[in-house]
């Protein structure tokens, strides 16, 4: 019976105020994550993909993704996944504070936003601001070093098509398995605190679909936003799973109909009390018995134990090492009909000559395009034509998505990955 495993990471912090000499205790603790990691595989399988719920970098500085995104290379290759299987959502930790120090007009639409009166007061302004181009800008400046750093996972955030994204893993039984991505660091600013945070109607609303169950994942718990009753209610009315992170506390909420699962940290602060990095395995799968129908979750807890220092199980209430529950789901069987393929599988093929695997994903162009350099980017977009006038108020993350999307909707993707060869090879 085939699962879908998830390694779910969040809050790993790569901080560049540390100083700079002799072997780093961080490094030590990401190393000995590396290294349990191919051990869990080597035991019991590899991973589809990375789930992080935030706070990727410290300060949401450029050079700290770049450092996350080389680390997250190597946590693929250990749990034997894509490069290109890596889900992302921000944090505060993401925000780079830098940029709304220097600007009232941000401040000033947060705190706008914050104090209507009411929370469908509280939704109206922030709708506001979304829909008008500049405001929009202001408001997700911010995240624009996280966005140019997730852009390679197609996980990035912005007003419009990609408030929030999605990603669909196909079950066992040919059911789907839809993982909505959130932001909740839209907000944030100076002085976070629980109710200051705000993650829209438009993004927690989720429509259901005959053959289709929803993980969600965000930073934040819901207990942080002003709008937690509507996004607690959407959360437990439509998903079967809630990851979160944040506080650094791993905790398991096993359900009868919904999985919350809390992740500690790859790397909390050293001060903090009961101190303790982790990282969870999630493990779901389709079971059928007769008429009944469940989704079977299990879910280990891996931690840092301080003698010896290694990742081991943090057991249960019962010493187990897996968590395990079963929900029931309603009767379903595939249509007759073949789903239409999804965007992000869509094979592309690859000219003759090349050297490459045969086909590309577009998720793996996509990954491949945004680890280009800037220039290379540029040249490329400009070179097939795919710039548009249309473009010129976005940030640079969107307009090239923008672009690759125009792309392969003209029948212009092989050109496409051809010119990506190129300039890997000739930089």
């Amino acid at each position: 019976m085939t699962r879908i495993r998830f390694i779910h990471l969040s809050d790993i912090h790569f901080n560049f105020t540390a100083p700079e000499f002799g072997a780093s205790p961080d490094g030590d603790v990401r190393n000995e994550l590396l290294r349990d990691i191919r051990g869990q595989v080597e035991k019991s399988g590899p991973a589809d993909a990375i789930l992080v719920s935030g706070d990727i970098a410290y300060a949401g500085k450029k050079a700290e993704y770049q450092t996350a995104a080389d680390w997250l290379d190597e946590v693929c290759d250990a749990a034997g996944c894509d490069r290109f299987s890596v889900l992302v959502c921000p944090g505060n930790h993401d925000v780079d504070q830098g940029v709304i120090r220097t600007s009232s007009l941000i401040r000033d639409a947060q705190d706008a936003i914050r104090r209507g009166n009411g929370i469908h007061a509280c939704q109206q302004a922030l709708d506001k601001r979304l829909s008008e181009p500049d405001a929009a800008r202001n408001l997700f400046s911010p995240l624009t070093n996280f966005n140019e750093f997730a852009a390679r996972y197609n996980c990035t955030f912005y007003a419009g098509d990609n408030f929030y994204w999605e990603r669909d893993f196909t079950l066992n039984d040919g059911a789907i398995l839809r993982v909505r991505g959130l932001n909740t660091a839209l907000l944030s600013g100076l002085s976070d605190q629980p109710n200051s945070l705000m993650l829209g109607a438009r993004a927690s609303t989720m429509l259901q679909h005959d053959g289709v169950e929803y993980l969600v994942m965000s930073h934040h718990p819901p207990s942080w936003l002003l709008d937690q009753s509507d996004a607690r209610r959407n959360f437990d009315a439509r998903t079967r799973l809630q990851l979160f992170g944040h506080e650094h506390d791993a905790r398991c909420d096993m359900g009868v109909d919904c999985v919350r699962l809390y992740a500690g940290s790859v790397n909390p602060h050293r001060g903090e009390q009961g101190w303790s990095p982790g990282y969870n395995i999630i493990d779901i799968v389709v079971e059928q018995a007769g008429e009944a129908r469940s989704l079977h979750v299990a879910v280990r807890v891996r931690e840092w134990t301080n003698s010896p220092l290694i990742f081991r199980a943090q057991l249960d209430r019962n010493s187990q090492e897996i968590r395990n529950v079963r929900i029931p789901l309603a009767n379903w069987s595939p249509p007759a009909a073949s789903p239409s393929p999804r965007a992000d599988a869509t094979t592309i093929d690859t000219p003759a000559e090349s050297q490459e695997p045969v086909t590309w994903t577009i998720r793996e162009g996509v990954h491949r395009f945004f680890r280009l350099g800037a220039s290379q980017k540029s040249e490329l977009v400009g070179r097939l034509g795919l710039a548009s006038d249309e473009d010129r108020d976005f940030p640079d993350f969107e307009r090239y998505k923008r672009a690759l999307v125009r792309a392969n909707r003209a029948g212009q993707w092989s050109e496409v990955t051809d010119l990506i060869r190129i300039m890997e090879v000739s930089p």
